[in-house]
């Protein structure tokens, strides 16, 4: 129950901590009497604020009468901490994506795409004789040669 405090206090805008989340506040310690808790002490843990709120015999009472597993309560906090936890690593996910990104981006721009490589290895050259009255079409695999056209004794001309 205590988490759900917290929960009330976010939904409402409402910050209920400080130092990391680990000093609980005024704020925090209104709506947990609200919610049902008291405290022993009418003062604040210096290191932890107003945390350590316990449940008032009368809210015991109404759970009590409850019919719903009683287990449930002892599961809140570790729902907290993997939620942090959670939060954590998808922030950490998405600094890496970010900075990936980045280099990819920057790697880019400096280096040719895919297609444009794709472009540049072909796997065969179409040559062309240049003369319109001569058809003569030959393939090759290299780029690096020198053709002659057999009929007109023109050099052949690599489509782009």
């Amino acid at each position: 129950m205590h988490e759900m405090v917290h929960l009330y206090n976010k939904v409402h805008s409402i910050q209920d901590t400080s130092r990391n989340n680990t000093y609980h506040n005024k704020q925090f310690r209104e709506r947990a009497i609200k919610s049902g808790f008291m405290y022993e002490e009418n003062k604040p843990d210096p290191d932890y604020g107003w945390s350590f709120a316990k449940l008032s015999q009368e809210t015991k009472d109404i759970i009590n009468q409850m019919e719903i597993d009683q287990a449930i309560f002892t599961i809140s906090r570790q729902g907290r901490e993997h939620f942090e936890q959670i939060q954590e690593i998808d922030d950490s996910m998405n600094s890496i994506e970010s900075a990936l990104n980045d280099s990819r981006n920057s790697h880019a721009a400096s280096t040719p795409s895919l297609t444009e490589e794709k472009k540049k290895r072909k796997s065969y050259y179409r040559w062309t004789c240049p003369n319109t009255n001569c058809d003569l079409i030959v393939r090759t695999t290299k780029l690096d040669v020198n053709i002659k056209c057999g009929i007109c004794d023109k050099t052949l001309i690599v489509d782009e």
